[in-house]
């Protein structure tokens, strides 16, 4: 951007750590209302009523994806559905597709997320004019 200081850094983001915690935490904060399961058929509501029996096999299996660089085929596949917007129902430019995606990929995504804002705030290493999908 014009204007911004290259700024240089001896922090690098080489590791991240995922915590069978912090996966707790992130299945307990599912709202399962009104949501659909995505092709892999695990609906929102049994992830959260089980999210302490299912933390440590999701941290391990989020661990073993991360460290092979493979995402499962299933994580990475999405059913298209039309949902309808407003207007005559049979007119196709009353619909707007939506994509239902794997809500566990959905939640390693939060986690690789979370830790790279953490590392870029924490290293000051976002512009000050940047204000979109920051805290």
């Amino acid at each position: 951007m014009p204007g911004d200081i290259p700024r240089t850094t001896s922090s690098e983001f080489t590791e991240l750590v995922i915590d069978e915690c912090d996966v707790y935490k992130l299945l307990c904060d599912l709202k399962p209302n009104n949501k659909s399961p995505g092709p892999d058929k695990l609906h929102l509501f049994v992830l959260k009523e089980c999210a302490a029996e299912l933390a440590a096999p999701l941290c391990i299996l989020f661990k073993c994806s991360l460290e092979e660089g493979v995402l499962p085929q299933m994580w990475k596949d999405g059913h298209i559905s039309a949902i309808f917007k407003k207007g005559s129902r049979c007119r196709a430019s009353n619909y707007r597709p939506i994509s239902l995606t794997s809500v566990v990929c959905k939640l390693m995504e939060r986690l690789v997320r979370n830790a790279l804002m953490q590392h870029l705030l924490g290293n000051g290493l976002l512009s000050e004019t940047q204000h979109g999908f920051v805290p």
